[in-house]
């Protein structure tokens, strides 16, 4: 199993690169660098890592076809790739919502727009002229001045059973958001695998990545509590389906998506609880959570992915707890 992690780029480049070369010598897999709110561009960031490191693996996690016309984001991705034998990793999901606002972006499905942004993107990839529509963006003939040597990978972000099919049937990977459970984990890449079938594709032919929360340390209470919050607003967020598959009770679930509709924060724990938080992501002591990780694995995880958040990053040494999580996922992956 791999293991990476996202950054947020809200700090001077020179110190994002810092950050990216040791987390290269501690052998972690792969480095996200997101493409949201309106912190430095992200292309640029993948850019300069990419120049000061040599192994590790870089991925726009993630960007959208919303704001970033599908054409431009092939067009970058391409120009990283320069940097890189292994493909890069495009992800791709729906955004978020004020920041679509913020640009005007125009709507749209996400699994249909999606879908059209990725098939786009492999052909100017493969060297073709594309042509393509849809109400969210327009492609009249283009094709890229240059080639990649390696076509970048493209993975699909998202908690809708709907996008893990569409993901099965023409991307390179999918990204489970906010699925910490190892039952819930194999009934998602079902809805994967339903995609597969129907494209005549192989299991292997799509990476399943674990995007979680994940903190460590001593105090599981203090731990729950920084992101007590947040998981409130990923269970508002999350799809009908992902709760039942998580065995929510739907009028707790109720309780709290009043709760966050109304902003009524913060969240108590008790209408909260830890063991509901540990549904949708991983605490404990260090080695807790690499044996929760690789429980994700043994339910079909390829990768896992450490994601990052306000709460988080206001409360603790975000870089330097996923170290300390990859120094004891290497140890118990090696055991």
């Amino acid at each position: 199993m791999k293991f990476s992690y996202c950054t947020i780029p809200n700090r001077p480049i020179d110190t994002l690169v810092d950050i990216a070369v040791r987390s290269e010598q501690a052998g972690v897999d792969l480095l996200w660098i997101p493409d949201e709110e309106f912190y430095r561009d992200p292309f640029a960031v993948l850019a300069a890592v990419g120049s000061r490191t040599r192994k590790l693996g870089l991925g726009l996690g993630i960007t959208n076809p919303y704001t970033r016309h599908p054409v431009q984001v092939a067009r970058a991705m391409a120009t990283v790739q320069d940097l890189r034998e292994e493909p890069v990793i495009v992800g791709i999901g729906a955004g978020l919502k004020h920041t679509r606002e913020a640009l005007a972006a125009p709507d749209g499905k996400f699994v249909s727009v999606t879908r059209d942004a990725i098939v786009a993107m492999k052909q100017l990839f493969a060297g073709e002229r594309v042509s393509a529509e849809n109400s969210v963006f327009k492609i009249a003939g283009a094709k890229l001045d240059f080639l990649p040597h390696v076509a970048p990978k493209i993975y699909v972000a998202s908690t809708h059973p709907d996008a893990f099919r569409m993901a099965g049937e023409v991307a390179d990977g999918v990204i489970v958001g906010n699925v910490a459970e190892p039952e819930a984990m194999r009934q998602v890449i079902g809805f994967v695998e339903e995609g597969l079938k129907a494209a005549g594709r192989k299991r292997e032919d799509v990476t399943v990545v674990a995007w979680n929360m994940i903190l460590w340390g001593d105090d599981a209470d203090r731990l729950a509590g920084i992101i007590r919050d947040m998981t409130a607003r990923t269970i508002t967020a999350a799809h009908s389906k992902i709760r039942a598959l998580l065995q929510l009770d739907p009028g707790q679930v109720e309780a709290i998506v009043t709760r966050v509709k109304a902003k009524q924060f913060p969240i108590g724990a008790d209408l909260l609880p830890n063991d509901l938080i540990a549904k949708f992501a991983i605490l404990g002591s260090a080695g807790e959570c690499a044996r929760r990780i690789a429980a994700l694995h043994e339910a079909g995880a390829d990768m896992v992915g450490v994601r990052p958040a306000g709460d988080i990053l206001r409360a603790l040494d975000y870089e330097g707890n996923v170290l300390g999580l990859h120094k004891a996922f290497q140890t118990t992956m090696k055991g």
